[in-house]
């Protein structure tokens, strides 16, 4: 059922989002989150947005080192794909967003938990930026949300879960409540706001980290 924004905030105050600690500085700097997309035409490697990454890329743009991470549980055969979809649509649907995981103050949803996890041994930097503040900076970007953890499909009962056009909508026109969301998206890029701040996976102590525009 579709729900509003201002119910999504209150319910999950914060969103969270892991990057190599590589990139820190240039998120710094920037004061915006760019998708791979973004990225990789940057880097004249447009044929990559199409393909699943089975490992981190490593790009250099104007001397600058970009980590853009792996999609290794992505598979194809455990997902139903709709809306005439392929594999490849899907894939450039991933690339072209940034995407965070809701929570409160003390940490993401359980499914942005494992996702650090799974990145605990590389050491990589998680942001924190309340929920409000990031939608205000980006009004001409709608988020758009997300029931599932879109990159990592996992079939239940036997019935594989569908990714196609609609895997990311408004709130309006979500057919699953505010509570159900396990991922927020923007669509090319997300610009932070001064309230944002990162940290160690290991350490947790939050540091202001954007050089002032």
């Amino acid at each position: 059922m579709p729900f509003s924004i201002e119910d999504f905030v209150k319910l999950r105050p914060y969103l969270y989002h892991l990057t190599s600690e590589v990139n820190l500085g240039l998120i710094g700097r920037t004061s915006c989150l760019f998708s791979a997309s973004y990225w990789m035409q940057r880097g004249d490697c447009e044929h990559l947005c199409r393909q699943k990454r089975l490992q981190h890329a490593s790009l250099v743009i104007e001397g600058e080192e970009i980590v853009i991470r792996d999609q290794s549980p992505l598979y194809e055969g455990k997902m139903k794909l709709e809306g005439g979809f392929i594999f490849a649509d899907f894939i450039e649907s991933l690339n072209a967003r940034v995407f965070f995981w809701p929570g409160d103050e003390t940490g993401p949803n359980g499914y942005g938990l494992r996702h650090f996890e799974r990145y605990r041994t590389e050491n990589p930097s998680i942001l924190r930026i309340p929920t409000r503040d990031i939608i205000n900076c980006n009004i001409e970007r709608e988020p758009l949300f997300c029931r599932y953890n879109s990159g990592s499909p996992r079939p239940s009962n036997g019935m594989h879960p569908p990714r196609g056009p609609k895997t990311f909508v408004a709130a309006t026109e979500a057919t699953f409540r505010a509570s159900n969301v396990v991922e927020v998206t923007f669509e090319d890029s997300a610009i932070l706001p001064t309230t944002a701040v990162a940290s160690s996976l290991d350490e947790w102590s939050w540091q202001e980290f954007l050089v002032s525009r």
